[in-house]
């Protein structure tokens, strides 16, 4: 729990994000910061 779940949760919405943009096409680089 505490600090390992909010940085869990903070990489999963990162990774979503970056497939998000991935799908809709914005973000070609995809492993790119």
């Amino acid at each position: 729990g505490g600090l390992v779940d909010w940085w869990m949760g903070g990489l999963v919405d990162w990774w979503i994000g970056r497939l998000v943009d991935w799908w809709i096409g914005n973000d070609q680089c995809f492993f790119c910061l």
